[in-house]
């Protein structure tokens, strides 16, 4: 009994472990698309702001 129940303990603890270790894997990739998107988002305003700024050269 005592033997079925740490082993099913160190089962627990593995899988709290890995989905942990899921979560941690999750947030980080979340971090980055965030982290992405902002910088993406950035380069795009300074273009844009870059085109309305230029002069126009009128023909």
């Amino acid at each position: 009994m005592l033997i079925k129940l740490s082993g099913s303990a160190l089962d627990f603890l593995s899988l709290c472990q890995y989905s942990s270790l899921q979560v941690l894997i999750l947030v980080g990739s979340v971090n980055n698309l965030i982290y992405a998107s902002r910088r993406m988002a950035a380069n795009i305003g300074q273009q844009m702001r870059g085109h309305l700024t230029r002069p126009r050269h009128i023909d």
